[in-house]
């Protein structure tokens, strides 16, 4: 018992040692000082709060099956970094949103891709889904720094995928890659 109870403090310290580096490399990134939240009233339906201690409010929406991109509603939004988290082999949106609401948190928009199990495994599925996927989130990424963060063999399996897929279109402007558990 006394080693889970260490173990668990333990992950929660480097949680936040992750996100401080992770603040500190986007604002290299950006050249800028330390972003402000912006406060916004709450829009029924459309938006709900981060899940951590950020009071920025922020909007979700479904741009694609197992696609949602995580906005933080104020100025700026197209200035903003997008992080692009690609989750693990058989992952569902709610678990891969987690990992994309600690860039939200870090003043960065986020794209939460979870490609279904045959989008991994079947070459032709994999090639259909990275084409729906790119065509629908072609708008939100133009002109914008991209963070990729792949999870896993899955996220990264497909990630080149879409890399394939598009020709470079998307990660041309990648800046910064994160891989999570990946080869």
């Amino acid at each position: 018992r006394l080693h889970r109870e260490s173990h668990v403090k333990h992950r929660s310290s480097l949680t936040s040692t992750n996100l401080t580096l992770l603040r500190a490399m986007l604002r290299a990134l950006r050249g800028v000082a330390r972003p402000h939240a912006v406060s916004v009233s709450r829009a029924r339906g459309l938006t709900r709060r981060a899940s951590s201690a950020s009071s920025a409010t922020t909007k979700t929406t479904v741009l694609a099956p197992y696609v949602e991109l995580i906005e933080r509603i104020g100025t700026g939004h197209r200035t903003r970094p997008l992080a692009v988290c690609i989750g693990w082999f058989g992952a569902e949106v709610r678990y891969v949103r987690k990992y994309a609401e600690m860039y939200v948190d870090a003043s960065c928009d986020a794209l939460v891709i979870a490609p279904p199990s045959a989008a991994t495994l079947v070459p032709s599925v994999a090639d259909a889904y990275a084409g729906a996927v790119a065509r629908a989130t072609r708008d939100v990424a133009e002109k914008r720094d991209v963070i990729l963060h792949v999870a896993s063999n899955g996220g990264f399996i497909f990630g080149g995928t879409m890399m394939l897929r598009e020709n470079m279109t998307l990660f041309d402007r990648v800046r910064g890659v994160v891989f999570d558990c990946a080869p």
